[in-house]
């Protein structure tokens, strides 16, 4: 995979140059994207508190899996 990365991002006069590589990478992959806990208000109500008591987002996970086997 470095072959692409190194193909994907050298110019010919230039070569390969790595600060150029990251930010067209950056441009490339920025694309508006809503993540599951934004669009879910449901879940954005149940997981917030449980983050802002300090719970790990493993144990939130761990938690609501069992929820969902109970209920």
């Amino acid at each position: 995979m470095i072959s692409r990365e190194i193909r994907r991002n050298s110019y010919k006069h230039a070569g390969y140059q790595s600060m150029r590589a990251d930010c067209e990478a950056e441009r490339r992959r920025a694309r508006p994207q809503v993540g599951k806990i934004s669009a879910d208000p449901v879940l954005q109500a149940r997981l917030l508190p449980d983050l802002k008591f300090g719970r790990s987002p493993r144990a939130i996970a761990g938690r609501l899996g069992a929820e969902a086997k109970e209920g």
